[in-house]
């Protein structure tokens, strides 16, 4: 029908209502005013009218409060896991698309928590095999510097017998000469 008869202007309304609100809210006043409309009688359809985008409004208020409520409650909660905030916990409170992004988010936290926690754990093995590693390079460093020690024992000692052995040679190359005179 034309959108200048009753009926016409009845349907854009309850089809912009439904459009707006998703339809289910709606759906009864509606249908009771097209029924009013449809049985020939205009008072009560246009009271049904009036009820049903009243109703319509006031469904599409509340639903849009809710959701604004929801989306406010989810974007707090990405902003504390964007802040590294990993008590953050997001309630699912819808069954629709906000519902799977609030479940996502809800996903996203368990699993940042999971690779903190294992990152932290492999943290503290990579730092106990540094410890490792840096008490074996002590050990080590100890055990050069004490071979470097007793190289130069023994260095001393060599150098100390050769003294010993030129002076022999020196004295038995004297005597082997009064000797020989």
């Amino acid at each position: 029908l034309l959108m200048h008869t009753p009926v016409g202007r009845l349907r854009f309304l309850v089809t912009r209502i439904l459009d707006e609100i998703g339809g289910a809210m709606a759906l009864v006043p509606v249908v009771v005013a097209l029924l009013g409309f449809a049985a020939g009688e205009w008072l009560p359809g246009v009271l049904a009218a009036g009820l049903s985008a009243l109703v319509g409004l006031a469904a599409a208020w509340l639903m849009a409060r809710q959701t604004r409520q929801n989306l406010m409650d989810s974007a707090q909660g990405a902003l504390r896991l964007a802040a590294c905030d990993l008590s953050a916990h997001t309630e699912v409170s819808a069954r629709d698309t906000l519902g799977r992004l609030q479940l996502a988010l809800q996903q996203l936290a368990v699993n940042l928590r999971a690779v903190v926690t294992d990152s932290r754990r492999e943290m503290e093995s990579v730092r106990g095999a540094i410890g490792e590693i840096s008490d074996g390079n002590r050990d080590q460093s100890a055990r050069t510097e004490s071979q470097a020690a007793n190289l130069q024992q023994t260095a001393a000692s060599i150098e100390q017998i050769n003294g010993g052995i030129r002076q022999s040679a020196d004295a038995a190359r004297r005597g082997a000469a009064r000797a020989a005179e």
